[in-house]
């Protein structure tokens, strides 16, 4: 901890109290996948309930463009690979399917 190299012994346990009492509230997700995904990660919620009772529901539906990594990275960490790749197809496979792999050789 950076508190610690700077000699801040006092700040240090402070904040690791704050984060520790932190980790004790789980907030509601909303069936949000990449709420439940950052969840899942951080270890607030067990990987394969919330893997699946959200993550895996409906493939790629209601999956965000900028947070759907972690909502991949979290199934696979489930040991959801299957679901993850399939995800994939679903969602970025069918960008490549109407032209997306025409534009690769224009950059």
């Amino acid at each position: 901890m950076l508190c610690k190299e700077l000699d801040e012994s006092l700040l240090a346990e402070r904040y690791l109290e704050s984060a520790a009492l932190l980790r004790k509230y789980v907030p509601e997700h909303g069936q949000s996948k990449q709420a439940a995904a950052l969840m899942s990660l951080a270890g607030l919620v067990d990987k394969n309930s919330i893997n699946e009772e959200v993550l895996s529901i409906d493939g790629a539906k209601d999956i965000s463009t900028f947070l759907g990594y972690y909502v991949l990275k979290a199934r696979v960490h489930a040991g959801d690979i299957i679901g993850s790749l399939e995800t994939i197809r679903e969602y970025w496979g069918g960008m490549l399917s109407l032209g997306g792999h025409n534009l690769l050789g224009r950059f």
